[in-house]
Order: C-alpha cells, then structure tokens, then sequence
C-alpha cells in the first residue's frame, strides 16, 4: 500500500505531467477551471491543495479557478452522495457552484 506522501507526491506529478502536456509549456490557462473529481482521497483535499499551491505559485500570472469535488465514501461513479449525473451537476457544474 502506498503512504499518504508517496499518494501527494504521485499526484502531484501526475498533475504536473498532464498540465504541462507532454511540452514545455503549462496546459492551464488563464481563465481555466481545473476540476479534482473523485471519492474520499479527494475529499481529504491533501493533494489536491497540494497541486493548486504549486501551479498558483509556479504560475502566478495565471488566474485558474480550482474545484474541489471530493465525496468521501462515493467512487467517481457515484455512490452514498448520489449518482455521477447528480453528483457532477451538483459539485462540478458552474452554474450549481457558489
């Protein structure tokens, strides 16, 4: 089983990989929302905080929005907090967010 830092570091790294997009240039861009969709590992917003302090502080000049739409005890598909349909309309959607 992985460690809890181990887990922070993966995905940060994974993050970093996908936002850089295979290039030397960041894949976020101003304006964008970047959404962390998932079950009770997102909820605990460990390394998603993690993920969004590094980009808003290697990236300063771009203004992203970070969403964090963890449901502890549901998978990505739904579960105790409701189907993925409701589930994405209700936490990931702009227009249900506040």
């Amino acid at each position: 089983m992985f460690s809890i830092r181990l887990r922070i570091a993966l995905g940060g790294l994974l993050f970093s990989i996908a936002a850089l997009g295979g290039s030397s240039e960041f894949q976020v861009r101003d304006g964008d929302t970047v959404v962390f969709y998932g079950d009770s590992i997102t909820n605990q917003r460990l390394f998603t905080v993690l993920t969004e302090a590094y980009a808003l502080t290697r990236f300063p000049r771009i203004r992203a929005t970070f969403v964090h739409s963890g449901s502890s005890g549901d998978r990505v598909s739904g579960g105790a907090n409701g189907p993925i349909d409701l589930r994405l309309e209700r936490d990931v959607s702009p227009t249900t967010r506040q």
